[in-house]
């Protein structure tokens, strides 16, 4: 579903100390069409989602149907791109969006689509599209604990509202953090994989699931979660004919020698807040330990857990996170080498985190990406970061949009050599200059 937000990028690069801020260049605004787009009377907001012009339309929320379709037939109209060229706008309304179509109709029933959509409390954010029979698409994402099992039943029926068939309808759908997964274009197929499910998570804890139409995997949190389930798990499965894949563990056993992920797994599945675990080969030599917790405080304590423990031995580096309560992905990641006995990133991934403005933090030895809240203070974020950075160590820095971050291009991208010294023109970069002055003006380094 994110792969159809088309965020896009604006550059700066420190080559040599030196931060170049770069806009990208041969991208010709469409006759200034963004700002006929903001007077419109339905149109809450645009907002520039890159260097190449692409933008985010914001709907007014107090918008009935009719008032929706109306204003996704004339947006359409208005943003239809030259021949020959892609359309850079997308469209929004609450946790819905979408991509105008320059067929009238497939515009109405899209907007219909999403009024219909609307009404479904749960739902952290999503996209409609139609398929080229005419079926309707819905990618979503479920907010913050709610099982995306529970949103199959409200969508089939919002996209029957709209009058659609919604047995025909290709679905999407994954939980905040994408340990819950549902994909079908046979909505039929998927009743025996959500019974199986809800089997399962009625005898034990269920660590993550995938249901689509070829069949249903789950995973418990442990051996004892997977026996207690075992018998609800085959009643159903024998009634549906449906086979299930049942495993468990916080970390599947891989290339690893099992013993040192049975170790692994002995130490970190009694620990409440870690939500999930597992091991990441980047060569035959590195090995890294991937665990995610609840809070920052499971997290520290499950580094000094880990750095004390012969099992950590194995791996090349230790990265703990610390994943978001309200959108996907982490607030908070750090990564540790063996080299430094597997601790102090997360601690300055967290000092940053803390920082004003900071939406997220990843440290590593070698480099420091933070997104930041729209509207930030460059200024505080500057001396925030030089406060823990490294020399050498490349940094990136991502802004926001309302819809999210904007992670596709870094707004500041330098490698820290102690002063900045800008090389500075009018581009995608705000902001630069002020970050450049803070920088050089905080203690550090």
């Amino acid at each position: 579903m994110h792969a159809q937000r088309r965020i896009g990028r604006g550059v700066a690069l420190v080559l040599g100390g030196v931060l170049v801020v770069a806009g990208l260049a041969g991208c010709a605004r469409q006759a200034d069409v963004d700002v006929r787009v903001g007077e419109d009377p339905a149109v809450e907001s645009v907002h520039q989602a890159s260097g190449k012009n692409d933008y985010q339309v914001t709907l007014k929320d107090s918008l009935d149907a009719g008032e929706l379709a109306e204003a996704s037939v004339r947006l359409a109209e208005m943003t239809k791109p030259d021949p020959g060229k892609e359309n850079l706008f997308d469209f929004r309304s609450g946790e819905w969006q979408w991509s105008p179509s320059t067929d009238d109709e497939r515009s109405q029933t899209l907007a219909e689509i999403v009024a219909a959509l609307s009404d479904i409390e749960g739902v952290y954010d999503g996209a409609v599209g139609i398929g080229e029979d005419g079926e309707a698409q819905v990618w979503g994402t479920a907010a913050a604990d709610i099982d995306p099992a529970d949103l199959v039943e409200p969508i089939a029926d919002a996209v029957e509202g709209a009058g659609l068939d919604s047995s025909a309808m290709y679905l999407s759908l994954t939980d905040l953090h994408e340990r819950r997964e549902i994909e079908s274009r046979d909505g039929a197929s998927l009743r025996p994989g959500l019974d199986i499910v809800a089997a399962a998570a009625g005898a034990g804890n269920v660590l993550s699931y995938t249901i689509d139409d070829d069949g249903v995997n789950v995973r418990m949190r442990t051996g004892a979660d997977a026996a207690a389930a075992a018998p609800a798990i085959d009643a159903v499965a024998a009634a549906s004919g449906v086979v299930p894949t049942v495993t468990s563990g916080l970390i599947a056993p891989d290339r690893s020698d099992p013993a040192t992920v049975e170790a692994v797994n002995a130490l970190l599945e009694p620990i409440e807040g870690v939500v999930a675990a597992r091991e990441e080969w980047r060569s035959a030599q590195i090995t890294v330990l991937m665990v995610t917790t609840a809070d920052v405080d499971t997290a520290l304590a499950v580094e000094q857990l880990l750095a004390t423990s012969p099992a950590i031995q194995p791996y090349r580096s230790l990265q703990i996170s610390v994943q978001s309560e309200t959108e996907p992905g982490s607030r908070i990641v750090g990564l540790s080498t063996s080299d430094s006995g597997y601790v102090g990133s997360l601690a300055a991934a967290v000092q940053v985190a803390d920082t004003e403005g900071v939406r997220s933090a990843i440290y590593t030895p070698s480099t420091m990406t933070v997104v930041l809240d729209e509207g930030a203070d460059v200024a505080v974020i500057a001396e925030g970061l030089k406060a823990v950075a490294l020399r050498d160590q490349e940094v990136e820095v991502y802004d926001s949009t309302p819809w999210g971050p904007r992670d596709c291009w870094a707004r500041f991208e330098f490698l820290v050599k102690g002063k900045l010294h800008p090389d500075l023109f009018k581009g995608y970069a705000d902001g630069a200059q002020e970050f450049v002055d803070a920088w050089n003006a905080a203690p550090g380094l």
